[in-house]
């Protein structure tokens, strides 16, 4: 059984990010300096991580997820605006689409 701090390691290594994605692009003392300013959540499949037209601001690094990003149409429908993986970040503003956790 890994520790937590060494499961925290692991996700913090440059070999565990998707090749292009925010975090693989990064040093190791910067991607460390950005887990720092963050808060660790877990959320289930289906979830709302930001919904279109909230007022709020903050951005979200996706440590081993799968989300999808939709955008409400004038019929009522949604587009698929993209799938985000590990290592991409979600959160534009002002909030011009819905990012959901999508299964794996």
């Amino acid at each position: 059984m890994r520790s937590a701090q060494s499961s925290e390691r692991a996700i913090q290594a440059r070999a565990s990010w998707p090749a292009g994605s925010l975090a693989a692009m990064l040093s190791d003392e910067a991607r460390s300096a950005l887990f720092q300013l963050g808060v660790r959540r877990v959320v289930a499949n289906g979830d709302v991580l930001i919904r279109e037209q909230d007022a709020s601001a903050h951005v979200i690094l996706l440590c081993q997820a799968v989300v999808k990003v939709t955008a409400s149409l004038e019929n009522g429908r949604a587009a698929l605006l993209g799938i985000m993986v590990s290592g991409d970040v979600v959160g534009r503003w002002p909030r011009s689409a819905t990012a959901r956790g999508a299964p794996r």
